[in-house]
């Protein structure tokens, strides 16, 4: 007997072509960051081509009818890719901007780019400059950090966004709803409340819950980095053996935060393009580990370290380390990496034993 397979809808055909059209995009992205030099430039390499896989993966799905799937697909893809395609369209027209404006200089070869930028003195970067070199050539904007920590300009910008995105969450989702999924999930809490007094613990804690959340939008990137600030001051200094500044290792990390701003306004796009009683404002967005786990079938430990490993974390670690191997000069890359990275995997344990603990 001969099964027909259903047409698939033209609306599908046409986004199916839009995402085969992509995945060529970062197919060709992927094949030239792999012959970049700089270490930073190839990393761009493997991230273009899993989005090129997961948009083809995706047009192939949506082509043979599987749509639930594709759509998980196509959604992965265009997180990881939207933000990684803004960077790169930021910085091809700063890069054409510059090409246009730079004057014809003949120098000869004896004499190296070091000792050019020397005699002639770097010029300080605005803060445009700054904001948006580090997402996109982070070198040159972290050596002018730490000449001139400024940290001012992303707290503002980040602590913008985090409010903006606290009040469309509680207009759109609300609190109610975060409370009685958290209380929902842990048996412990759903033991201590009687079930004819669940509703009213729920508005309170809804409430309380509330003001957090205005109090943190406001305050708390700006405490973060402080607390952040201060201990790699501590691991740097005394753990390392380099001479950073404080005001030097705050300016490092406020702009080492910023691709939590791309973070949020991705998850303010998807609040409104997803049900709201869908929407989770502990995991927004799918781009950590956890996305992939049944938090039924693994233990809620695991989901809290899988939760934690996600592409904009560890972004803002490879920033980390530049801006910190900028700041101590004898320290490279490589080096200031291994520390940021060897704290943020403690910090992974201690998120792991914290949840097991209290779970």
């Amino acid at each position: 007997m001969n099964h027909e397979q259903p047409a698939v809808p033209g609306r599908v055909k046409t986004w199916a072509y839009v995402a085969a059209g992509f995945a060529v995009f970062y197919l060709l992205v992927a094949i030239q960051q792999f012959w970049s030099r700089p270490f930073l430039y190839r990393v761009v390499g493997p991230f273009c081509l899993l989005i090129c896989v997961l948009l083809a993966l995706g047009c192939f799905l949506a082509l043979n009818g599987q749509y639930k799937r594709a759509r998980i697909a196509l959604m992965i893809g265009g997180i990881l890719g939207l933000p990684l395609g803004i960077v790169m369209l930021i910085a091809a027209s700063k890069i054409g901007k510059a090409a246009l404006e730079m004057p014809a200089v003949s120098v000869s070869p004896a004499v190296s780019a070091g000792e050019t930028r020397a005699a002639g003195g770097a010029e300080p970067m605005s803060e445009l400059d700054r904001l948006t070199g580090v997402l996109f050539d982070p070198k040159p904007a972290f050596a002018d950090i730490a000449q001139r920590p400024r940290p001012w300009a992303p707290l503002v910008l980040l602590t913008l966004l985090s409010t903006v995105f606290i009040v469309l969450f509680s207009q759109r989702v609300g609190w109610e709803q975060v409370v009685r999924k958290a209380i929902e999930s842990n048996p412990r809490a759903m033991e201590r409340i009687p079930a004819d007094q669940l509703d009213r613990v729920v508005e309170q804690q809804a409430k309380i819950s509330a003001i957090f959340g205005y109090v943190f939008s406001v305050v708390g990137t700006a405490l973060f980095g402080l607390i952040l600030a201060a201990f790699y001051l501590f691991v740097f200094n005394v753990l390392a053996g380099a001479d950073v500044r404080f005001m030097q290792s705050f300016g490092i990390v406020s702009y080492a935060m910023l691709p939590r701003g791309l973070l949020a306004i991705l998850a303010m796009a998807l609040m409104y393009i997803k049900d709201p009683a869908e929407f989770d404002i502990q995991n927004p967005a799918a781009t950590n580990l956890g996305v992939f786990l049944d938090p039924d079938a693994v233990p809620r430990w695991v989901q809290a370290v899988a939760g934690s490993i996600d592409i904009f974390t560890i972004w803002g670690l490879i920033l980390l380390a530049v801006g910190y191997s900028a700041a101590a000069r004898k320290m490279s890359w490589g080096r200031a990496f291994g520390w940021v990275l060897g704290t943020w995997i403690f910090w992974l344990v201690l998120v792991g034993l914290g949840t097991w603990i209290f779970s």
